[in-house]
């Protein structure tokens, strides 16, 4: 190769010795992957992947290899995108590496027919910016031939690659609305083109969040406008000394200037992921390996926003925090993530204020697994009494307890039978995954008659039932025999603060649990959610409200669909519903709605012991749920979807 300059048309700045040097790789371009001589017809389109970085924050993961070589659905990131650019009719690429290039070589090798790959050699990966690896890859870049620039740290619907290529206009950028977790380069638009790029800018800070999105670094340039624009003032930012910038700086220079017009092309409804650190990795994974997206949901067991789908496993009140206290604990935020929580006696406090109760009576917990070790530790060799089925962490706790029958109805005279030879007696009320619910009078007449029974309760469902609660029920203080526990997070739609506590009229209990509990236990945010909730007490009715109307609608639709076999009534924020697949089929079914639609349900066909397809549903919104019953349509139609056995 000849000079070390950025070559062909607009290339009028000559790189100094300093750049030179810089640009040493530019020499490696690997000779028999070479562009065809000129004189040939070049394709219209050429690709070009930057993918020399080093990978950082995925360390260790890219500590000896390279980000783009790491699998996705049984591939390397690298060969998804040239999987993309061979469906897109895409004939030519260059890949710029750096890190770890010789692996990257070996990964393509020859496996992409159809596809010519060159390689050239960013040697400065390591202190240079992705501007010097875009000027690696110009050198020598055929005049007549247009550019797809990648990422190569992308994973991309094939279908946007086609829709870049086949995109009308002469010069266009990928880009999607912004959502939380994105952040890079931002766009905004006006009448369908990029009228300005941002760098670094805090989402938060934009006067008008719905006119920007983040730009999803696949860009298409023509000939035109490499040689007039991109090349040149590549060239004047080298000299300057720029090779620590970003090319996308380059670019909105030539957007701000009014030289480049760049139309925006938007992502809708395809998929995809720029992987920068391994919560990036773990979104792609999920995304592009369908097949396994409910076994990540199953053994996450939360932290889905990370993972685009409709939650109707994890039952919450979807209409609380409102707008408005949302936006208060937002300004709040500030001022409390730098400071600690109050002390323990403090908490109680406030809880005490929100549930209108005596302070000495209460503890605030992080959350109610937080007592299930004091559980075990307390009553755990007890002779226990608890419900069939019932939520897992009982079963924990006493994993040698005796049963009452949930399904779906408590018999209360199969519960005084029970319990005579148990001194623990734990009822959930309303139960999960049954939504059944034993009046609290009749829960606290037990109490009353067994005095020297421990009486555990579990109210975290009770704000949604019809029926008074416990607290309701008491005229006065809890009797003594029996602790009342509960999740607040449920009803007040904020599982992710972790607010749960315990009730007793016992001093004796309050001190010990307050004692085995650490110090600032609760987080400071959760701190100021809790000292919001006793202006919110109307706001707060009106959403449990909206939620039993919701539930009663859902269990009307459900009702009436073809592939549900039986709708159980329920007092709790969600709904048992048997399935009309045979039990063994239930497993793809719902593997199906997750990859296909995009829903996510909850099996509990185990906690019955029967050959029956039970799932619990949590109670959405309408429109969520007219999502659900489209997904179990469309699933119904499938041959042999429904189970000739056990149809209604």
């Amino acid at each position: 190769m000849g000079p070390l300059l950025i070559t062909g048309a607009g290339a009028s700045t000559p790189i100094n010795k300093a750049r030179q040097r810089l640009l040493k790789s530019a020499s490696s371009v690997r000779p028999d992957h070479a562009f065809p001589n000129h004189s040939e017809p070049m394709p219209d389109l050429h690709a070009l992947i930057l993918a020399a970085g080093k990978g950082d924050r995925l360390a260790p993961l890219t500590e000896h290899t390279n980000k783009v070589l790491l699998e996705i659905d049984g591939r390397s990131v690298i060969a998804h995108m040239l999987n993309g650019l061979v469906d897109a009719e895409i004939a030519s690429v260059t890949i710029v590496t750096g890190h770890c290039a010789e692996k990257i070589e070996r990964e393509i090798g020859e496996r992409f027919s159809g596809l010519q790959v060159r390689y050239a050699h960013n040697a400065d990966f390591a202190t240079s910016n992705n501007i010097v690896s875009l000027a690696v890859g110009l050198a020598d870049w055929p005049t007549d031939t247009a550019m797809l620039l990648v990422e190569g740290d992308l994973m991309l619907d094939s279908a946007l690659i086609k829709r870049m290529v086949e995109d009308a206009r002469a010069d266009v950028a990928l880009v999607d609305r912004l959502r939380p977790g994105l952040d890079g380069t931002l766009a905004r638009l006006e009448n369908g083109l990029i009228a300005e790029l941002i760098m670094g800018e805090c989402l938060v800070s934009l006067p008008d969040r719905s006119a920007y999105f983040k730009t999803v670094n696949v860009t298409r340039l023509s000939a035109k406008t490499i040689a007039t624009q991109l090349r040149p003032a590549i060239n004047a930012r080298l000299e300057r000394g720029g090779d620590g910038d970003f090319y996308e700086a380059v670019i909105a220079d030539l957007i701000a200037q009014g030289t480049l017009v760049l139309g925006a092309v938007e992502v809708g409804d395809a998929q995809w992921a720029e992987i920068d650190d391994a919560q990036d990795l773990d979104r792609a994974r999920y995304l592009f390996s369908p097949a396994d997206r409910r076994t990540t949901l199953d053994s996450a067991y939360g932290g889905y926003w990370n993972y685009p789908m409709l939650d109707f496993a994890h039952p919450k009140n979807c209409h609380f925090p409102t707008a408005a206290v949302e936006q208060e604990l937002t300004a709040l935020l500030p001022t409390i993530i730098g400071r600690y929580g109050s002390s323990q006696a403090v908490l109680d406090e406030k809880l005490a204020r929100f549930l209108r109760c005596p302070a000495g009576e209460v503890v605030l917990l992080n959350g109610l697994s937080q007592i299930y070790p004091w559980l075990t530790e307390q009553f755990g060799r007890s002779d226990a009494l608890i419900p069939d089925p019932c939520f897992g962490e009982y079963r924990r706790v006493w994993p040698h307890a005796a049963t009452y029958r949930d399904f779906v109805g408590i018999d209360m005279a199969d519960v005084y039978a029970a319990a005579e030879t148990r001194s623990v007696i734990v009822f959930v009320n309303p139960n999960n995954p049954t939504g059944s619910a034993i009046p609290s009078r009749d829960i606290l007449d037990f109490a009353l008659a067994r005095p020297e029974k421990m009486i555990i309760v579990d109210e975290s469902f009770a704000d949604f039932s019809t029926l008074p609660s416990l607290s309701e029920a008491c005229s006065g203080a809890l009797p003594r025999n029996i602790l009342l526990i509960k999740s607040l997070g449920k009803a007040l739609g904020a599982a992710g603060l972790r607010l749960g506590f315990l009730r007793s009229s016992s001093p004796e209990i309050v001190a010990q649990v307050r004692d085995w509990l650490p110090v600032w236990n609760c987080n400071a945010v959760a701190e100021a959610f809790l000292e919001i909730l006793p202006k919110q007490r109307q706001a707060i009715a009106i959403s449990l409200e909206r939620t039993r109307g919701d539930r009663r609608t859902m269990a009307h639709m459900l009702a009436e669909h073809p592939f549900i076999a039986q709708v159980w009534p329920s007092e709790a924020n969600f709904l048992l519903a048997r399935l009309n697949v045979a039990q063994n089929a239930l497993p793809e079914l719902l593997d199906r709605l997750v990859s296909e639609h995009g829903i996510y349900v909850k099996d509990v066909s185990d906690r019955f012991g029967q050959s029956a397809a039970m799932v619990r549903i949590a109670v959405r919104p309408d429109a969520d749920n007219q999502r659900l019953y489209a997904a179990l349509s469309a699933e119904s139609v499938r041959p042999a979807a429904i189970s000739p056995s056990i149809q209604r």
